[in-house]
């Protein structure tokens, strides 16, 4: 099993390149443009990119650290994030909510393996 805040790490590298790509599709809208983000940086932001997804989703997500402090991906009434910026229209507001939900998944990364 791969180290949480290794994985966590990944996770925050990872929107930081959606982020940066994101940036650049103002007043585009996301259902027209989201296939083009995988072809551009070979990543978007499904869970066959995700560094957790990757290592937990086959539990259903039950020992992911994002899905135990925040809840469920999935779960529009959780605490998580990630679906406000799934549920986007145009890339400007996504971005905001990736940068939004960038930060939660950083305040997830321990200090010698305690979770708070």
């Amino acid at each position: 099993m791969v180290d949480d805040n290794v994985l966590i790490k990944d996770c925050v590298q990872h929107w930081n390149r959606l982020i940066k790509w994101m940036k650049k599709q103002k007043g585009r809208v996301i259902f027209l443009d989201y296939e083009r983000m995988k072809e551009d940086i070979g990543e978007c932001w499904y869970r066959d990119d995700c560094a957790l997804c990757k290592e937990y989703y086959k539990n259903w997500c039950v020992d992911c650290p994002l899905c135990k402090k925040y809840g469920s991906c999935g779960d529009s009434s959780s605490k998580n994030l990630y679906g406000s910026v799934r549920n986007a229209v145009m890339w400007e507001t996504a971005t905001k909510k990736a940068i939004k939900f960038r930060n939660q998944l950083k305040r997830l990364i321990t200090k010698d393996g305690v979770r708070e």
